[in-house]
């Protein structure tokens, strides 16, 4: 934590409230006491597993938690501000919300940190190395150094087995993008450094299930089929589809060809559904932005670099009402997050600044969420009332 004096004035300024001098002290209490709350207990784990197995138990101690202030449903996005920062495990790199937790993947700590967003409690679970999390509501998914765990959204448990990537000799951990959805009866992918992609549901056959030739380097989902990215190239697939969602669609059919999104070390893929509109987003460095609809196959370019919000990569999220950016600067420790305009995809409203190195933004019914990797926080972004 910076100095408390510093850090005071950054919570009262996100949460734009003023104080007259004689409430300085009385604000200071309360913020002391508000970071105090935050504390984590971290849990034990212990992994049992037979030596040539595809799969082992993945067992951990019941972990222990501490009541925290309820973080309340957030109403439909109007003044955006920071409405909470909490303490998370050392470098958090990813992170993913569904309607009940916040998830976080910890990497030099080693942990996934589930917070509870009725409670505001903090379980934390050993993880060697976890570098992506996602979660459906239902089951999550996190990634670490050699294996994928899966946990039980609503409690944070153990979920199963665990699966030993050494052992099922399918090459996704390390690994750079987890998304789960994608069939009409759910779905999880892993990206592996490699550009393999995994089937986590589907791994009899121990393979790779992109195509040949295609690196890819970011997975997303929408409700019944799943996108392929390669940030080298920009090159983009549809790996897979449920029977009729390409029906009457240009776009794979081949009468509007898919377009080449912009490519980039930092690109990321993402499949929005807001406003009843079937939507493909593709960012590059630089602040490129293509945005694909995938009824009409008509496409829409953008270069962020001629506008106030110009960063050197886009991270991008949907939920909360809306479709979102999270804006980085390489070799700096701030960030943005803007609202992005389904019209036009352009920046709309104003951004929400960011300090201590913004890896990544995922969004859901308690606000929009970002991790800090720098400063070990993760920070919700919401409306009055939160």
């Amino acid at each position: 934590m910076r100095d408390i004096e510093r850090a005071l004035r950054e919570s009262l300024s996100a949460r734009a409230e003023t104080y007259r001098p004689a409430d300085v002290d009385a604000a200071e209490r309360r913020f002391l006491e508000r970071r105090s709350r935050h504390r984590i207990f971290r849990a034990g784990a212990a992994v049992a597993f037979a030596g040539a197995a595809a799969v082992g138990l993945f067992a951990l101690i019941q972990p222990e938690v501490v009541r925290d202030d309820p973080i309340r449903p957030a109403p439909a996005p109007a003044a955006l501000r920071i409405a909470d920062r909490l303490d998370v495990a050392d470098e958090p790199l990813a992170l993913s919300v569904s309607p009940g937790a916040v998830w976080i993947a910890s990497r030099q700590a080693g942990v996934v940190s589930r917070i509870d967003t009725e409670t505001g409690d903090i379980e934390e679970m050993k993880l060697s190395g976890a570098s992506q999390v996602a979660a459906d509501g239902e089951i999550t998914w996190a990634a670490g150094i050699d294996r994928i765990a899966r946990f039980d959204d609503a409690t944070g448990q153990p979920a199963g087995e665990y699966l030993d990537t050494l052992i099922i000799d399918v090459p996704v951990a390390p690994a750079v993008d987890m998304a789960v959805g994608g069939r009409a009866r759910g779905g999880a992918w892993a990206v592996g450094s490699t550009g393999c992609v995994a089937d986590l549901q589907d791994l009899r056959n121990r393979v790779c299930v992109e195509p040949d030739g295609f690196h890819a380097t970011d997975v997303a989902t929408g409700p019944a089929e799943t996108w392929l990215l390669d940030g080298d190239t920009g090159d983009l697939h549809q790996l897979h589809a449920e029977p009729g969602v390409n029906d009457g669609r240009g776009v794979i059919d081949g009468e509007a060809p898919v377009p080449t999104a912009p490519p980039g070390r930092y690109a990321d893929l993402l499949i929005s559904t807001v406003e009843g509109r079937d939507l493909l987003w593709a960012s590059g460095e630089g602040g490129q932005l293509l945005q694909l609809d995938l009824a009409s196959g008509d496409s829409m370019s953008s270069n962020w670099a001629d506008n106030e919000y110009q960063g050197d990569y886009l991270d991008l999220a949907e939920g909360y009402g809306g479709v979102w950016a999270l804006i980085g600067h390489e070799g700096s420790d701030r960030g943005e997050v803007v609202r992005l305009d389904v019209e036009t995809g352009e920046p709309r409203g104003v951004a929400v600044a960011l300090s201590g190195k913004p890896s990544d933004i995922a969004a859901g019914p308690s606000g929009v969420w970002v991790t800090l990797r720098n400063s070990n926080e993760v920070v919700q972004i919401a409306g009055p009332g939160n």
